[in-house]
């Protein structure tokens, strides 16, 4: 046991929390790689419709996908997280 789990035994997950944690950060994950696979199919069979149209549309999907690939940074960075917490409580 870690020298802060003495001090804080209310911030020690339990194993259903972890599993929830993990669970909903695989989802996470999985929506917003489907969400950039939607995005970049968009963008490039259906240019003529999304950036070709006007430099704001051509603003909005770059800005969709910047905007996407930050959460998925965040999502990896999460994944990373829980893990660790999860290796150190076992």
């Amino acid at each position: 046991m870690q020298s802060w789990q003495l001090y804080y035994p209310q911030l020690v997950p339990d194993v259903m929390t972890t599993t929830t944690m993990m669970i909903r950060n695989v989802a996470g994950f999985c929506c917003q790689i489907m969400i950039l696979i939607l995005i970049l199919y968009c963008t490039i069979c259906f240019r003529d419709e999304t950036i070709s149209r006007d430099a704001m549309s051509a603003l909005m999907y770059g800005s969709w996908l910047l905007s996407t690939l930050v959460g998925l940074t965040l999502t990896a960075y999460q994944g990373v997280f829980v893990n660790h917490v999860v290796r150190m409580t076992r």
